[in-house]
């Protein structure tokens, strides 16, 4: 989601790693959850609404990743361990 705005995230054509500045928990709980392969935000916590449904949806995420949106660009191959919070682009 990378500088767009209105994307329909109820559909995805692909596997997807969502990067967003922000997951709202109604957007999180509107989520493709077949395409959605994990999420990686700059604002949020490990503890917020909607990290606890995207866990509960079995979709690792993580969180508090400084300037997310320039660190990663739409098209890179990326790696997402919830558990240990760690985001690998290459």
């Amino acid at each position: 989601m990378l500088g767009r705005e209105n994307i329909k995230v109820e559909h995805f054509d692909e596997d997807t790693v969502v990067i967003t500045k922000e997951l709202t928990p109604s957007v999180a709980a509107r989520l493709d959850r077949e395409h959605t392969k994990a999420i990686v935000t700059e604002i949020g916590s490990n503890r917020s609404h909607s990290a606890l449904l995207l866990k509960a949806m079995n979709i690792p995420s993580v969180t508090q990743v400084k300037d997310v949106d320039t660190l990663l660009k739409n098209g890179d191959t990326v790696t997402v361990n919830g558990n240990t919070g760690e985001v690998f682009a290459g």
